[in-house]
């Protein structure tokens, strides 16, 4: 019975390593991101209308992001990033800020 039940469990591993997360390595929020660019770009956007002050303009920012556990969507960033904010109210999910991607 112990060998049955530890050929499921190594089983079962094989088959769900490869589809686990990626996790950020230095901490951090990981997020699926479908924009990252330096903060620059949109800055009258993040300072004006989303009231995210940032001394560092050239810090990478992850926009209409998705807090994710799985695999990020084709076609998206996976990105980690040091810390988010909300903007409009969170409608296009959280910003990312001075991200990297995964």
């Amino acid at each position: 019975m112990i060998k049955a039940t530890a050929l499921i469990v190594l089983a079962a591993s094989l088959f769900i390593s490869p589809f686990a997360a990626a996790q950020c390595t230095s901490g951090g929020t990981r997020l699926c991101c479908l924009s990252l660019e330096p903060f620059s770009d949109n800055a009258y956007v993040w300072n004006n209308e989303c009231g995210i002050q940032e001394s560092d303009e050239s810090i990478l920012v992850g926009s209409f992001c998705d807090e994710s556990s799985g695999t990020c969507p084709e076609e998206w960033y996976d990105i980690c990033c040091e810390s988010t904010a909300v903007c409009q109210s969170g409608v296009d999910g959280p910003v990312g800020l001075n991200c990297s991607r995964n």
